[in-house]
């Protein structure tokens, strides 16, 4: 997953060799090419997926998925010069079959996890992040019956998301 942390300058998060999560900055230019590597930081032993979603200029949060399927938040500063610092907080929110997920921010401190738990059914979980990026509790969760297939949740209005599941018919 890519995403942008200021002009001229993306995150990637992914699954290194071993399934090791990593996050590395790059330099881009206006033109699209890719320059140097800024800075990496290995944030996990143990990585099937991840995504960043930005809670504030610089504080990101990650929900991760490890080989274990257990569910991970984690919450890490990277600077607007692309500097990585270490890991603030961890969350572990499902202890056995957290599947392929998605995140957003819902409004401020409060962000929201898609996540494929029990097969192709998922879960939307909410969670209370503080300004310093400390996970503070997970506020809500709410099973949600479905033949799901992964999908990411889109913002239609403020307070409203969409997110597709496909209903198995049998």
């Amino acid at each position: 997953m890519i995403i942008k942390i200021s002009s001229g300058i993306l995150a990637l998060v992914y699954s290194g060799l071993g399934n090791t999560g990593w996050i590395k900055t790059i330099h881009y230019n206006s033109s699209g090419h890719i320059g140097t590597v800024i800075d990496s930081y290995q944030f996990s032993a143990s990585v099937m997926q991840a995504m960043p979603v930005k809670l504030d200029s610089n504080t990101y949060a990650l929900a991760v998925t490890n080989s274990g399927w257990d569910g991970w938040l984690y919450t890490l500063d990277i600077d607007s010069s692309g500097n990585i610092g270490t890991v603030i907080d961890t969350y572990e929110w499902e202890p056995f079959s957290a599947g392929l997920h998605d995140i957003v921010k819902v409004r401020e401190n409060i962000i929201a996890i898609k996540a494929g738990i029990l097969s192709l059914d998922f879960t939307i979980l909410t969670f209370n992040v503080s300004n310093d990026g400390t996970i503070v509790e997970e506020l809500d969760s709410q099973y949600i019956y479905t033949w799901s297939s992964p999908s990411p949740m889109y913002k239609l209005s403020e307070g409203i998301y969409l997110t597709n599941g496909d209903r198995n018919p049998g």
